[in-house]
């Protein structure tokens, strides 16, 4: 089943990185939870597959470059997936590094808790990004 699960979760970050927003449902229930540190622009705890999809997932696309993701652990049990990851920010070179936390019930992503290694360096990143011309 470990391996079942870190598949599941290896399939969503496969669809975070291909943009196919519209798969994102197959994966979540549609109660999913989620703990983001909340000095994050897009950070809270919040429930509902289709809010994290549309008002959470559509703001870190915006500033994760997918393109340099990677693995730097991943493991998993019956019930949890923890995945080490970093990611790219978009248009500079910065490279930041996560820890996530996912849960999972039959087959389905029920929650996921984020821990950024440097959170000020994605804020600073965001605030370049916004302060861009359109």
């Amino acid at each position: 089943m470990s391996q079942a699960n870190k598949q599941l979760v290896r399939d969503f970050y496969g669809t975070s990185l291909a943009g196919d927003t519209e798969a994102y449902a197959r994966f979540l229930v549609p109660d999913f939870k989620w703990y983001v540190p909340s000095i994050l622009p897009w950070g809270g705890d919040g429930v509902g597959a289709t809010r994290f999809v549309t008002h959470i997932l559509s703001r870190v696309a915006k500033t994760f470059d997918f393109a340099r993701f990677g693995y730097d652990a991943f493991t998993a049990d019956e019930t949890t997936v923890s995945a080490f990851v970093y990611a790219g920010l978009s248009g500079h070179d910065d490279i930041t590094r996560l820890a996530e936390t996912w849960t999972v019930k039959d087959g389905k992503l029920t929650s996921l808790r984020v821990f950024y290694f440097d959170p000020l360096l994605v804020i600073n990143a965001v605030r370049r990004r916004e302060a861009e011309p359109a």
